[in-house]
């Protein structure tokens, strides 16, 4: 008979190792639940990751997309192919240019990225949208997609993201007042400003007497109720009749909060998007074509004004490259003896920069005369040139000096970049040849040095127009040629103390053109280094006291003038009576001068991840 006692050890044996056997099963199931939760954890992380990385592609690609509308260029080249199961960005298969396929490190991991045009890159054409800033704003467009793809340090790709977006141009000259810094407007006189007004910086209103908005008002800075040049709150400012009152007191370096907006019912905004715009380099003259200066590059008629070895200047018209081209040259100085097109004036006084300047002079009338009857200036397209050229919207004139020192057409503002140059254009109340027969399709005139608009401009057979310069003086009718530095000894005592103090008397003036200019900036919250605001936005040199200056455009300004110097408080001149206001002819996109220059935003259609 066995033992019992060795039968209940062998059962516990048993046991123990059944019990063993579980345990080491159970702890097998968690090491082995333990290391997928870790892989997927990981794999979680790097999807993520790796998410990540190939959205920053597609940021990066979108936004050299954008830099390339930021002048007046579209992206070129060819994207690479994924027809016929051909795999993009493979040896071979790279695209080029723009669309080009190009690599990234982004979080440790490699993504590669490329651009495709939409559509056939054909714009459409449209208004924006209601519920949009810019509801109601015409506006041109093109489509693109850009594919990014991460992949990891071991070459397995990690995530496939693609973008569709809209590149929107929309023609700045759509705002009565458009400014790239901040914005002030202080006027004297009651001023009534129609149509939509915008800066990239900060928005500073205030009033002698009554300011009225009639546009929607937007800021990506913020809204104050004073001056910037240290005034306080005064005067009553409304928008549509809606009034902004004072705010803590009406002290001055106060901003209005957001919730003292709301009264306007989304008409009075601050905190908005920057805004994407060419810089003030942009009128300078660009042969090399780095500047990508479209004012330039797309002119039909480049005069300039180049210093003699001997002294004096002589008149050329150059290509693209500022090579001369002879036969325009020829014709330009051959056109009219007794009333040349352009012509060169040492005498100029400029009371605000306080000091005598070289101007080239341009009948405009005669000018257009010369090139409808010699037939020998041509366009951007290489035909020949004619008043009624509907080439980029009309006609465009860039006018320029090369006296041999890099300051005169340098880039960015310095103390060494302040010339004494100018232009001057008049007989300029219609625009084009006088023959009715020719009706001129538009005209934008250019330079980066000051110009000085003399007389009425654009009021018989009124055209899309355009002034753009470095910085834009008004003169009435009432100058024939130019204003003396002294008051004239012919006048009695009171008459002489008047004009010391503001100039010649002014007789009544109509412009209509949109002006794009630099400015001064207010640089201390004093009245001494006020930069004169929207309302002074235009420089006078007369005694325009009770006098209309009568304004139908748009005021745009990209900065602070390059070559000119002289503060607000420098002149000498009386205010008009400002009888100003938008040009709604501008809200039509046909009627818009050539040449008009455009800020940039993207709007995003499509974003998908593929698996």
């Amino acid at each position: 008979m066995k033992s019992t006692a060795k039968r209940t050890e062998g059962i516990a044996l048993v046991t123990a190792l059944i019990f063993m056997a579980m345990l080491l099963t159970v702890l097998t199931a968690y090491l082995t639940m333990s290391t997928t939760e870790a892989r997927t954890s990981r794999a979680s992380s790097n999807s993520v990751e790796g998410f990540y990385a190939a959205e920053g592609g597609l940021n990066l690609r979108a936004e050299l997309v954008r830099t390339r509308f930021k002048g007046y260029r579209r992206p070129e080249g060819v994207s690479p192919s994924s027809s016929g199961g051909a795999v993009p960005c493979t040896p071979g298969n790279m695209g080029s240019g723009d669309m080009a396929c190009l690599e990234y490190t982004i979080g440790g991991r490699k993504v590669m990225t490329y651009t495709q045009v939409l559509n056939g890159g054909v714009p459409s054409i449209g208004v924006v949208e209601p519920g949009d800033t810019y509801t109601g704003m015409n506006y041109q467009q093109y489509e693109y997609a850009v594919q990014s793809v991460a992949t990891n340090a071991s070459g397995e790709r990690e995530t496939t993201l693609e973008m569709k977006f809209q590149s929107r141009l929309v023609p700045l000259f759509q705002f009565a007042a458009f400014y790239n810094k901040d914005l002030e407007i202080h006027p004297g006189p009651a001023m009534t400003l129609g149509g939509r007004v915008h800066t990239n910086a900060n928005l500073y209103l205030n009033a002698n007497a009554t300011l009225d908005i009639a546009g929607k008002t937007t800021a990506v800075g913020d809204i104050y109720r004073s001056g910037k040049d240290g005034r306080g709150c005064s005067g009553a400012v409304r928008f549509s009749t809606v009034t902004m009152p004072c705010y803590a007191g009406g002290g001055t370096g106060i901003k209005l909060p957001p919730g003292e907006l709301t009264r306007f019912g989304g008409n009075v905004l601050s905190g908005q998007n920057l805004l994407t715009v060419p810089p003030m380099s942009s009128l300078a003259p660009d042969p090399t074509g780095a500047n990508e200066s479209e004012l330039w590059l797309q002119a039909d008629v480049r005069v300039v004004a180049k210093k003699l070895s001997a002294g004096g200047f002589e008149f050329n018209v150059v290509n693209a490259d500022n090579s001369l081209n002879g036969s325009a040259t020829a014709a330009l100085n051959n056109c009219t003896p007794g009333n040349p097109p352009v012509s060169l004036s040492t005498d100029f006084w400029d009371a605000r920069e306080a000091k005598f300047l070289t101007l080239i002079e341009v009948d405009q009338t005669s000018l257009m005369k010369c090139i409808q009857n010699k037939g020998l200036f041509t366009n951007t397209d290489g035909n020949v040139l004619r008043a009624d050229d509907t080439s980029g919207g009309g006609m465009a004139w860039h006018f320029s000096f090369d006296d041999g020192n890099p300051n005169t057409n340098a880039l960015i503002a310095s103390a060494a970049t302040i010339t004494n140059y100018g232009v001057k254009i008049r007989n300029a109340a219609r625009l084009g040849p006088t023959s009715a027969a020719v009706d001129l399709t538009g005209l934008t005139i250019t330079t980066n040095q000051q110009l000085y608009v003399q007389g009425d401009y654009n009021t018989d057979n009124k055209k899309p127009a355009a002034l753009i310069a470095d910085a834009i003086n008004v003169l009435s009718n009432n100058v024939t040629t130019n204003i003396p530095e002294d008051a004239p000894a012919s006048l009695k005592d009171d008459e002489r103390t008047a004009w010391i103090r503001s100039g010649p008397r002014a007789s009544e003036t109509t412009v209509n053109a949109a002006f794009l200019s630099g400015i001064d900036e207010t640089t201390a919250p004093t009245l001494s280094e006020y930069n004169g605001g929207l309302q002074n936005y235009p420089r006078f040199h007369e005694n325009w006291n009770n006098i209309f200056m009568r304004y139908r455009g748009s005021f745009v300004s990209l900065g602070n003038s390059i070559h000119v110097k002289g503060k607000q408080r420098e002149t000498r001149y009386s205010a008009p009576q400002r009888d100003w206001n938008f040009d709604t002819d501008f809200n039509d996109a046909n009627k818009l001068p050539p040449l008009t220059p455009r800020f940039v935003y993207l709007r995003q259609l499509l974003f998908a991840r593929t698996w």
